[in-house]
């Protein structure tokens, strides 16, 4: 399993037609990557001087924001409001967004790339739930990302 925290980058959310939101925050954005479940083979209760491992089933990442929102772009085409509403068929990116998955989707996924100028990744068709706030001292997101794959696409 592997956590990692950033604090500060630019998160750009794009959907199956290349519709975009990009965004810069300042906060905490958190990645879980447990990867695969390894288990080690005991024989007869007792761990055989080499041990076995066994591999079990891959587990999905997830991913947490909560951030101030410092920069915007493409706000006429989406606010993060939408994004936290998401499913296909309300807000204004249910209605022009199309799912990473194709049009028959039952919920909007869409994908998550990340940056921070170092590190670069990109989480494919996630979900996104969550909050959006908007404040005197700037709008605050606080999103919950579910991603049905083991690792993530880092460049």
């Amino acid at each position: 399993m592997s956590i990692k925290n950033f604090t500060y980058g630019v998160i750009t959310v794009t959907d199956g037609l290349g519709n975009s939101l990009v965004f810069t925050f300042d906060g905490l954005f958190s990645l879980n990557v447990p990867g695969r479940e390894i288990t080690f083979a005991d024989d007869r209760g007792s761990l055989p001087a080499t041990p076995c491992p066994i591999r079990g089933k891959q587990q999905m990442m997830t991913a947490s924001l909560n951030a101030l929102v410092q920069t915007l772009s493409n706000a006429g085409s989406a606010v993060h409001a939408d994004l936290a509403m998401g499913e296909l068929g309300s807000g204004f990116i249910g209605a022009n967004w199309q799912s990473t998955g194709g049009a028959s989707d039952i919920y909007l996924g869409v994908h998550v790339d990340f940056t921070d100028g170092v590190t670069n990744f990109r989480l494919p068709n996630c979900k996104i739930r969550g909050n959006f706030t908007e404040a005197a001292e700037g709008n605050r997101v606080d999103y919950q990302i579910e991603c049905p794959h083991a690792y993530p696409t880092i460049s």
